[in-house]
C-alpha cells in the first residue's frame, strides 16, 4: 500500500508514517491502519505516500523548519537531533555547509518551488533535490516539500517527529519517608548559585533578571517591588525576611529600593547564602529551613518567598495509605477543612508547614508574598525534567491553610498581577538551547535569560541567522510566567 520511500515506526503507542521524499509525516492511531477509511486514504494519496501515486517534486514548495540556526561565519547549520532527546532537551548537531548548500538553504522561503529555488541559486532541479535529500530524512527533518504554502498559523514547521523526552534520573536521597520528596541534601550540595540557576533550575526571576520590555524595562525584582508597592506592601515598618533567595538577584533589587530598612536572607544552602552575600552584601544571611524558620514569634513585618515552595516536601497520599508524613497530611486536611483523597495524589505538606511558620513569625499587621508554579485547583504534578523532584502547588489548598491559621489570603496569577506584557518577545526555548550548544562548542557560556534581539546581539560573540523570538506566553530560557501564582497574606492587627 505504502510507497517505498515511506518509513513506518511506532512511538508512544502511535504509528508514524514518514515520507523521505517530501519530509512529511503522519501520526496515527494503530487502529486507523487496520481499517483505512476513504478520507485517510485520500490524505495519504495527496501526500504521495501511496504506492503508484508519486508527486512531481519539482513543482512542490520547499518549506524550511524553524528549528535550525545558521552560523554564517562558519557555514554551519545547527539543528536538534530528533532521535536524541534527553531530560535536558535535544542534542544539537552541527552540519557543515558547502557554499551551494548555504545558498539553497537561504533561498528557501516557504513560497518557492523546487524549480524556483534552483533558478534562484543557479543550479539544476536535480542538483537542488540532491541537496535537499539529507535534509528531508527522518534523522534531520530540516525541510518539507508541500503542495501549498503553509498558512501563518501553521505550527508544524516549529516541531518535528522525535523520540519522547526522557525523565530525569532521581537519586535515592531525593525521596524520604512515605515517598515524600526530600531535597535537603540536594540544596546543601549547591556550591555555585549562578551556575545552578542557569543550568539546573532556571526560575522566572532568573530568566527576567535583566531589564526586559515585558516588565516595562525593569528586572523581575524591580517589577515585583512595584507590584507589592501597589498592594501597600511598603514601607514595612520592621524587618523584611526573604526565604530561599536563590542567587540573590531579588535581594539586591528589593533591598536597594528599601534603603535603610532591614532585609534578612534565610536559606537552607550555605553555597547560595555565599552567592547572595556577594550580590547584596548589606543584607545579613541566616542558615535556616523554611519549615522551621529561625525567627521569634510575631517578630517580622514582611516575608517574601519566590519560587521556593515546590522544593519543599510533597507527600503522595491515597485511600488506605499510612505513615508518619501521611498522617501529618491527613491531620491538616481535617484541621483546615480540606477533603480526604479519593485517589492517590501529591499534597504540598512542606508548603503548608511554611505557611504555618509565616503565621507564627508575622507581627500584627504583617504581610507575606509566596509564589511558585502550580494552579488554583488542579492536583499537583511533578516536574519530571528537572534533576530533582519539584511538585507544583495547589494554591487553593495553600490559601485554605493560610486562612485556617488566621491570616487573610488571596491568590493572584503572577504574570497578570505583575503586569507582564504578553506581547513582549523573548528568544524561543529551542533556539536558546541551540545557541547554548554553539556557545559551549567555543568555550563560551550563554546565560539562561529571556533574551530580546538587542540583548542577545550584545551577548553573543558570533553571528547567527534564523533565531526566533516568541511572546513571553511561550517557552523561553525559563518557565512560562503564566503558569505561576502568588499567595498574598496578611496578619490582622490586634
Amino acid at each position: 500500500m505504502f510507497a517505498a520511500h515511506v518509513d513506518r515506526w511506532e512511538s508512544e503507542g502511535r504509528v508514524v508514517l514518514f515520507d523521505r521524499s517530501t519530509g512529511r509525516s503522519v501520526v496515527l492511531d494503530p487502529s486507523s491502519l487496520e481499517n483505512v477509511t476513504p478520507p485517510l486514504l485520500d490524505r495519504l494519496a495527496r501526500l504521495g505516500m501511496i504506492e503508484g501515486r508519486p508527486l512531481q517534486r519539482a513543482g512542490l514548495i520547499v518549506c524550511r523548519s524553524r528549528l535550525p540556526l545558521v552560523r554564517p561565519d562558519r557555514s554551519e547549520l545547527w539543528y536538534p537531533h530528533p532521535d536524541v532527546h534527553t531530560a535536558g532537551g535535544h542534542a544539537f548537531v552541527a552540519l557543515k555547509l558547502r557554499p551551494e548548500s548555504l545558498a539553497v538553504w537561504r533561498a528557501i522561503n516557504d513560497a518557492r518551488t523546487v524549480s524556483q529555488v534552483a533558478n534562484a541559486v543557479g543550479l539544476s532541479v536535480d542538483a537542488v533535490l540532491d541537496e535537499l535529500g539529507p535534509w528531508l530524512a527522518p534523522d534531520a527533518q530540516l525541510v518539507q516539500l508541500r503542495e501549498t504554502r503553509p498558512p501563518p498559523a501553521d505550527r508544524s514547521l516549529w516541531r518535528f517527529v522525535a523520540a519522547p523526552r526522557t525523565k530525569s534520573a532521581r537519586t535515592i536521597d531525593q525521596h524520604g519517608a512515605d515517598g515524600a520528596t526530600d531535597l535537603v541534601a540536594y540544596h546543601l550540595a549547591i556550591d555555585d548559585g549562578p551556575v545552578h540557576f542557569d543550568d539546573r533550575e532556571t526560575t522566572v526571576a532568573h530568566a527576567f533578571g535583566l531589564a526586559h520590555p515585558a516588565l516595562g524595562g525593569r528586572t523581575f525584582g524591580g517589577a515585583l517591588y512595584d507590584a507589592l508597592a501597589g498592594e501597600g506592601f511598603w514601607p514595612p515598618g520592621g524587618p523584611v525576611v526573604e526565604v530561599g533567595c536563590g542567587d540573590g538577584e531579588m535581594a539586591e533589587a528589593v533591598a536597594c529600593k528599601l534603603g535603610d530598612a532591614r532585609y534578612v536572607r534565610v536559606d537552607l544552602s550555605p553555597g547560595l547564602l555565599a552567592t547572595q552575600r556577594a550580590r547584596a552584601p548589606q543584607t545579613p544571611g541566616v542558615l535556616g529551613d523554611a519549615r522551621h524558620l529561625p525567627l521569634r514569634n510575631a517578630s517580622v513585618a514582611r516575608v517574601l518567598s519566590n519560587e521556593v515552595i515546590a522544593d519543599l516536601p510533597a507527600v503522595p497520599v491515597g485511600p488506605g495509605d499510612d505513615g508518619p508524613l501521611v498522617r501529618e497530611v491527613r491531620s491538616r486536611l481535617a484541621r483546615y477543612g480540606l477533603p480526604a483523597p479519593a485517589f492517590r495524589r501529591w499534597y504540598n505538606l512542606g508548603a503548608w508547614q511554611f505557611v504555618e511558620e509565616i503565621a507564627r513569625v508575622l507581627a500584627p499587621g504583617g504581610r507575606a508574598y509566596v509564589s511558585e508554579f502550580g494552579s488554583i485547583d488542579e492536583d499537583p504534578a511533578e516536574a519530571v525534567q528537572l534533576d530533582h523532584p519539584e511538585v507544583g502547588i495547589q494554591f487553593g489548598e495553600l490559601a485554605a491553610v493560610a486562612r485556617g491559621c488566621g491570616l487573610g489570603a488571596r491568590v493572584v496569577r503572577l504574570d497578570r498581577w505583575m503586569g507582564f506584557d504578553d506581547a513582549a518577545r523573548q528568544l524561543w526555548r529551542q533556539h536558546h538551547m541551540a545557541l547554548r550548544a554553539m556557545s559551549r562548542a567555543e568555550g563560551h557560556h550563554l546565560p539562561a535569560r529571556a533574551w530580546t534581539p538587542e540583548s542577545l546581539a550584545a551577548a553573543l560573540p558570533f553571528p547567527v541567522e534564523g533565531a526566533a523570538f516568541v511572546p513571553v506566553t511561550e517557552p523561553g530560557a525559563g518557565p512560562v510566567p503564566s503558569r505561576f501564582f502568588a499567595l498574598l497574606v496578611d496578619r490582622p492587627r490586634q
